[in-house]
């Protein structure tokens, strides 16, 4: 199989500590070559080219965009620079794989999903928990039917804030506004994906949000030229709650803030007629020491009922290698060998862009937004 060639836009803390050890377990594994890493700042750039063999290292993304010697890019920039990217390696002609959210405005979603089918290139975009065998579960067991109909879920797409992790660099920029920061973009996007991956397209969106932390520290960095903490001012909403309807009496409710510091409770709660199913897997952020999934069911045709864990069906396959976010490299490497629609596809980013902006806009107004784009 042909190796296919990798150009990485952003070597940032996600980056250095996620996106590049996966790709290097590609390269292990023969199928790609990590030929140019690209940062503003040049030491970043040459750091993540030294500790993962790429071949070339730069600080003009142009440069990317115009190799010969790449297949896909990897757009791992801030948020505010994944569209205007994402669109000019789409207008080169590369694949491309984008770190979420797709992009900040509607209209810059609509523009990459045209120029995407015009120049027939494959798209994938974070988050990527759609790859997750436990979620594929979930969907399965919902698809099925095993707890009925469903009624309502609810959801934690929070945690406690950059400022509460240790990264290699400054990440203040997680609480600008300007720079696409904020809790909705940053940790609620993966609820959100995981319940409409599940449940299908959102119709309405209702939210209340606002600053609950107004000064934030941050100490945990790596660099050693940061020098000592430093508080911020909040400069973005850090605590939102949004209320999701999908019509036929089928609602959602999703906490996505950085004010969730610890929890011992499901990551998500599906309550249905005939049933519930906790899912207990936080991603790495916290270890609650549950099952992956528990299911309580309540079906007369069923010889027990009450909790049940772990559950009597297996219904996905053992994954080729534990699930990560930065798995949806591997995913878009596959999809282009396979001909295959990516599972986290344009679409699905757009819907959920669609529904992160009604969200604030719901909370500015009061008004419950109608949601018109689906996947």
């Amino acid at each position: 199989m042909k190796k296919t060639k990798i150009g990485v836009i952003g070597c940032g803390d996600v980056s250095l500590k996620l996106y590049f050890p996966h790709i290097q377990q590609l390269v292990e594994d023969n199928k790609t070559i990590l030929t140019i890493v690209c940062d503003t700042m040049p030491q970043r750039a040459e750091l993540a080219k030294e500790k993962f063999n790429a071949k070339i290292a730069c600080t003009d993304y142009k440069e990317v965009l115009n190799s010969n010697d790449v297949d896909i890019v990897v757009n791992l920039t801030p948020a505010v620079y994944h569209a205007p990217m994402t669109l000019e390696a789409i207008k080169a002609s590369k694949h491309v794989y984008c770190e979420k959210p797709l992009a900040l405005k509607m209209e810059d979603a609509d523009a990459i999903i045209e120029e995407a089918k015009k120049k027939k290139v494959v798209i994938v975009c974070a988050p990527t928990v759609v790859l997750s065998p436990v979620v594929k579960q979930v969907k399965e067991i919902i698809s099925k039917g095993l707890i009925g109909k469903i009624c309502f879920v609810r959801a934690h797409g929070s945690h406690g804030g950059a400022g509460k992790h240790a990264h290699y660099y400054d990440p203040s920029w997680y609480y600008s506004k300007e720079m696409g920061g904020g809790p909705l973009f940053d940790v609620g996007v993966y609820a959100i994906q995981e319940l409409i991956y599940t449940l299908g397209p959102v119709k309405r969106v209702t939210a209340f949000s606002g600053i609950a932390i107004p000064e934030r520290e941050i100490a945990l960095v790596w660099d050693k030229s940061f020098g000592p903490a430093k508080k911020i001012k909040q400069k973005v909403d850090d605590n939102t709650l949004l209320l999701l309807d999908w019509g036929n009496a089928c609602y959602g409710m999703v906490d996505s803030t950085h004010c969730l510091l610890a929890s011992k409770g499901p990551n998500k709660e599906y309550y249905g007629s005939e049933g519930v199913i906790n899912v207990n897997h936080w991603g790495g952020s916290f270890d609650n020491g549950l099952p992956a999934i528990e299911a309580f069911l309540e079906k007369k045709d069923l010889p027990a009922r009450g909790w049940i864990s772990p559950l009597p069906e297996r219904v996905v396959e053992e994954p080729k290698r534990p699930w990560t976010g930065p798995n949806g490299v591997e995913h878009l490497i596959d999809c282009l060998n396979t001909g295959e629609k990516p599972l986290s596809s344009l679409e699905m980013a757009r819907h959920m862009l669609e529904i992160i902006l009604s969200a604030y806009k719901a909370a500015e107004t009061g008004e419950t937004q109608d949601l018109k784009t689906t996947f």
